[in-house]
């Protein structure tokens, strides 16, 4: 899949879209956004293999403040995870501004 900061001309038709005053197609199809918006999601799901943070989903805030310690080092633990977890995340947030109506 193709991530939607490198596709083929996306610069070109964002351009034009916008030059047009917002009539036509998007540069970046709702669908293809939210593609790579769960593409995004699932490799930031994958950097946190092997760690246990099923506490966040039903937890207390206590519990859910007192695990992200314990995800950062997680994280920083991996090869270049600090810039590939950074990176990825920022694609996931540009994924789903580009997917939201």
């Amino acid at each position: 899949m193709t991530n939607f900061n490198e596709s083929p001309g996306s610069l070109n038709r964002l351009a034009t879209y916008t030059e047009s005053g917002g009539t036509g197609s998007t540069a970046i199809e709702q669908e293809e956004a939210v593609a790579v918006m769960l593409e995004k999601y699932e490799l930031c799901s994958d950097m946190f293999h092997g760690f246990d943070w099923t506490v966040w989903h039903r937890g207390t805030k206590e519990q859910k403040l007192a695990l992200l310690p314990s995800a950062q080092e997680h994280i920083l633990e991996q090869e270049d995870g600090k810039q590939r977890f950074i990176k990825t995340v920022t694609e996931l947030s540009q994924a789903f501004a580009l997917s939201v109506p």
